[in-house]
């Protein structure tokens, strides 16, 4: 996707580059839910313990396209301002930062992960499971994060198509590996993480490939020059989302903690279920809203910010068609499913009543709703290089979680609907600043540029 159709057809630009990461999307968290099966099929302990070791995966698998993410928006602003050189230098200096990162990242969790399982007050049992399966997955956290980075990079070329692809194929290698290593093979919860990361090592190779003899910008160490600026506005960017990421690890701590204090392992499961629903409907805008961030970004770097306002103003109405789609094809799946196929529910909501059931999709259903404007406006402020805001709006989101949840399921002695309802009211809050926000930053450098004769 050339420069010139970005930045004269952003909208159109957008719709393509949105497509197939709406399809991988959907396509990931589909896969998201299947492992959640196959590791309850492993048994009730393994499915507490994929729960509770989730948000600490996330961390690892995050980096890398949070880094992406952060260097996908320097190279497509100097696209934007056909300045290829530099372009070439930020992939390098990206490359640079995730090398460190993952030599960082099993050391850390060496030295820090039993006492945190410890603090949470976690059985010893779970534990065991805990360490077997994140230990192997944090040696290999470099395919991770590279497979992610290079997807996130590529993209800012306009080629959503290709990573898609390999990632997808890496999943679908994960996908018929998981019950032959963790059941035919009897390696249980470890069987999952030799999965992921063997499914993870195709687009990680794939990607490196496409680097060095398929791209515009490729990979060529001759040319690097290090830049502290680069390294900055990479940072910009990816450090807001990084910490961001680390946040709502610590809401899914928190959560897992409150609800293991308050009714037992039945509410981690209830949450890991609701969790994983949640980005499954949701995938569809989660995917698209990640193309905004380079056509912004191009749109940026050309100092075009009445093409930006145009574009947010469109995303809502694309974003919202699929969003209201997904919810409506979720509800009649999830009734089809009660009703006629109900021994394929029993090995996921086996513990659970129809009224817990019932209760918990209806709170599903209002939290999907609110959730895709949280998705369109944090891209946006990527693409613009203010990240900043997008992470104090994730900040306060996460207060307002915990607080509301630890209020409802203590005081109100709501269980698990506590954290959950707690989840939705700090996302309503948030949501109205998180447009107020957007909107004002865009006013502000559309005047910056107005005032200055750009």
């Amino acid at each position: 996707m050339e420069e010139e159709f970005i930045l004269s057809q952003p909208n159109k630009a957008y719709r393509q580059l949105a497509m197939p990461l709406v399809f991988f999307a959907i396509f990931s968290a589909f896969y998201n839910f299947i492992d959640i099966f196959w590791a309850s099929l492993v048994g009730s302990d393994s499915l507490v313990a994929i729960g509770i070791s989730a948000p600490i995966f996330l961390v690892i698998y995050y980096l890398g396209k949070n880094i992406g993410q952060g260097t996908n928006a320097v190279m497509s602003r100097f696209q934007g301002a056909y300045n290829l050189e530099q372009t070439r230098n930020t992939l390098l200096h990206g490359i640079l930062i995730c090398i460190g990162i993952s030599l960082i990242i099993p050391v850390f969790l060496f030295f820090s992960l039993n006492g945190l399982l410890a603090f949470m007050n976690i059985p010893s049992t779970i534990i065991i499971l805990i360490d077997s399966y994140l230990f192997p997955i944090s040696l290999f956290a470099f395919v991770f994060v590279f497979a992610l980075f290079f997807s996130e990079t590529i993209i800012s070329e306009g080629d959503s198509k290709r990573p898609t692809i390999f990632l997808i194929i890496g999943n679908i290698v994960n996908l018929i590996l998981d019950p032959i290593l963790s059941i035919t093979l009897g390696l249980g919860i470890t069987g999952l993480a030799y999965a992921s990361i063997i499914g993870s090592l195709i687009p990680f190779f794939q990607l490196i490939h496409v680097y060095y003899k398929n791209t515009k910008i490729k990979i060529v160490w001759d040319d690097f020059k290090f830049d502290y600026e680069i390294i900055l506005e990479i940072f910009k960017v990816a450090l807001p989302n990084m910490v961001d990421t680390f946040m709502f690890s610590v809401l899914g701590i928190a959560m897992n903690t409150i609800l293991i204090f308050s009714i037992g392992p039945i509410g981690v499961s209830m949450y890991v279920l609701f969790d994983t629903l949640r980005e499954l409907v949701t995938s569809p805008t989660r995917g698209g809203a990640r193309g905004l961030l380079t056509i912004v970004g191009h749109l940026y770097g050309a100092k075009d910010m009445s093409n930006v306002k145009s574009l947010f103003k469109y995303s809502f109405k694309y974003e919202y068609v699929m969003n209201i789609i997904s919810i409506i094809i979720f509800v009649v799946i999830f009734i089809i499913m009660l009703f006629f196929f109900k021994n394929i529910l029993t090995y996921l909501i086996s513990d659970f009543t129809n009224s817990q059931l019932f209760k918990m999709i209806l709170l599903l259903i209002i939290a999907c709703t609110i959730i895709p404007i949280c998705y369109i406006c944090s891209h946006i402020l990527n693409g613009l290089g203010k990240s900043i805001y997008s992470l104090l709006n994730s900040i306060l989101n996460i207060i307002l979680m915990i607080g509301f949840s630890y209020l409802l399921t203590n005081y109100l002695h709501l269980g698990v609907y506590g954290v959950l309802i707690g989840i939705i009211i700090g996302e309503i809050i948030v949501v109205i600043l998180y447009i107020l926000t957007t909107q004002k930053i865009i006013k502000n450098i559309e005047n910056k540029y107005m005032n200055s004769g750009m």
